[in-house]
């Protein structure tokens, strides 16, 4: 299990300096988990405890939000463990970059059907694709669909899912 995050400050993605820690394998890391992360037992022999994970992500993100894609599941897995860890969840407010994406739509196409899947938004924004889907990249793709959306102008409307 990895945890990574980078920072947006103004309109630019801090990717210099990201936040990326591997967790020690957990017992419950069987076969379906290694063919959904493609994180083996050996991938976390070097891992730290989630203690010490979640620590450090805290030192890292601090009070600010976390803008992520489907980030409520993620402050969910986060929050188990900080109550388990360290008594309390995450207190950050949360940006969810989908919905951002969806009502900036839904304004200019009332009613249309949207593909809200991360591929096809960063297909419609021009942004990069990523082959590799980690927990930076795509850390760093939520990133750059928040900051296109919240600094950056909308592509024109002829999307393919649209005609």
């Amino acid at each position: 299990m990895t945890i990574a995050a980078t920072k947006i400050i103004d309109n630019r993605i801090i990717t210099s300096k990201p936040f990326e820690v591997r967790l020690r394998a957990p017992q419950s890391l069987d076969s379906g988990s290694v063919k959904i992360h493609h994180i083996r037992h050996q991938d976390l022999v070097d891992g730290i405890d989630e203690k010490q994970a979640l620590i450090q992500l805290l030192e890292f993100i601090g009070n600010r939000p976390l803008v992520g894609y489907h980030i409520r599941y993620d402050k969910k897995i986060l929050d188990l463990a900080c109550r388990k860890q360290l008594g309390f969840p995450l207190p950050n407010p949360l940006i969810e970059v989908s919905q951002i994406y969806h009502d900036k739509l839904e304004k200019h196409l009332p009613n249309a059907y949207f593909d809200l899947s991360l591929d096809a938004i960063c297909k419609h924004l021009d942004l990069p694709m990523q082959n590799k889907h980690d927990a930076l990249q795509d850390a760093i793709s939520a990133a750059l669909v928040f900051v296109r959306l919240t600094k950056g102008d909308l592509p024109s409307f002829n999307l393919p899912y649209n005609r």
